[in-house]
């Protein structure tokens, strides 16, 4: 029933804004499962209930929220590390300084040589929003990726980071 999981999933998000009238440890274990669930179009709803979660007030440990980005970074799906590219900027007000320097830098320059066509698209759809984002050290691991983007096998994501960079 994985179809069940996944409206489930999508309706949490509204069930959070009702903190505290709704539990909110009720909510967190619900997100967790979720965020488990072997059918990534499940899990790729419990990025919108992490968020949701953070902008309700609800506070998870540092180290559970790291381990949520890392194996959502590493997630087999494309459409899950499609969403965590697409977030990253998101993503970046839920760690400290250092985790979003060392490791979701990190992240967003593999997604911009990810195998698959979307992840690259959206990381050079995000270069100008999440450039800025960045002190200086890290900017260079970045825009080192650049050249890749720019000279991409696929013609839409070429188009995407040329687009994006003559914009901005």
């Amino acid at each position: 029933m994985p179809q069940v999981r996944r409206i489930a999933a999508a309706t949490l998000k509204s069930l959070i804004e009702f903190i505290p009238q709704f539990p909110e440890a009720e909510a967190v274990n619900m997100f967790q499962e979720f965020n488990k669930d072997e059918q990534d179009s499940v899990r790729l709803m419990s990025m919108g209930n992490f968020i949701a979660l953070k902008n309700a007030g609800v506070e998870l440990p540092g180290e559970t929220k790291k381990e949520i980005i890392k194996t959502w970074a590493e997630d087999k799906s494309w459409r899950i590390r499609y969403m965590v590219a697409e977030k990253m900027c998101e993503l970046r007000d839920m760690v400290d300084k250092e985790y979003f320097d060392e490791v979701l830098v990190e992240y967003f320059h593999k997604f911009m040589k990810d195998d698959e066509t979307e992840v690259r698209s959206v990381s050079a759809a995000k270069i100008a929003e999440f450039l800025p984002l960045l002190d200086t050290d890290y900017k260079q691991k970045i825009l080192q990726g650049l050249k890749g983007l720019s000279s991409d096998s696929q013609l839409h994501v070429r188009r995407t980071f040329n687009l994006k960079v003559k914009v901005h």
